[in-house]
């Protein structure tokens, strides 16, 4: 494992990539807790840590401090132990709060879009109910045409049925 971080930190060292670096020191101090070399690993938890809070990632942070928590608590170093323990904890429930107040602001967009929708479900009701009043009106105008169209056509009807009676009264 420290051999591949190791190449892995080499690489994000090449390519100046922060993100990988951290990680990397944050795997080798992984590695060498788990060998049993504490002050290296304290070292290099210390130095993930400090790149994370360079990169702003506070979930890192928050890991890298408990690193540091779980090596000093090996070398028996209370007092850095519980200092960490301290940062980490503080740093999660920084983090949880933060995931609650998203979820809050969620919560309000979601009432929101509901009242929206809602409220634009009562507008479309509206203009399809005007839709109809305008399609009624149109129906009543062309049927107002029709009535004065068969008032002119009663009337001409009228006069020729009126010729033909009064060509009959002469015949």
């Amino acid at each position: 494992a420290i051999v591949n971080f190791d190449r892995q930190l080499s690489l994000a060292i090449e390519g100046d990539l922060q993100v990988l670096r951290a990680e990397a020191h944050l795997g080798l101090a992984h590695a060498h807790l788990g060998w049993g070399d504490y002050d290296e690993c304290a070292s290099l938890y210390e130095r993930a840590m400090l790149m994370f809070v360079e990169l702003g990632d506070s979930k890192m942070q928050a890991i890298a401090h408990h690193g540091l928590q779980e090596a000093y608590s090996r070398l028996h170093n209370e007092k850095f132990r519980d200092r960490h323990q301290e940062r980490a904890q503080k740093i999660e429930r920084a983090v949880h709060a933060r995931l609650d107040e998203g979820g809050e602001r969620l919560t309000k967009l979601k009432s929101r879009l509901i009242a929206s929708t809602a409220e634009q479900s009562k507008q479309i009701k509206l203009e399809r109910v005007s839709a109809s009043c305008i399609r009624m009106r149109r129906e009543q105008v062309r049927l107002r045409e029709d009535i004065v169209t068969a008032t002119e056509e009663k009337e001409a009807q009228e006069k020729e049925t009126a010729k033909i009676a009064d060509l009959l009264q002469r015949i």
